[in-house]
């Protein structure tokens, strides 16, 4: 089977790009929350930052499990 037309290729394709995406989210913020600690008092809540960043690893644990699942299909 050709890696371009096998769907559980692509399937697992696609999950890394949103892996990817997801990564550069994380670090967009986890780049702010490191920049707010800075300052004395700020306007922004850094639990809330920490609970998105929570959100996204939580996210990316998903996807990773899917890609198990999907990776064990092709064996």
């Amino acid at each position: 089977m050709s890696a371009s037309i096998n769907p559980y290729i692509q399937r697992i394709q696609e999950f890394n790009k949103d892996i990817e995406g997801l990564k550069l989210d994380r670090a967009v913020l986890q780049y702010e929350l490191d920049d707010y600690k800075r300052y004395p008092v700020t306007t922004i809540s850094i639990d809330s930052i920490n609970e998105q960043i929570q959100h996204i690893d939580a996210l990316i644990n998903q996807i990773e499990i899917k890609i198990i699942q999907v990776s064990k299909l092709l064996r």
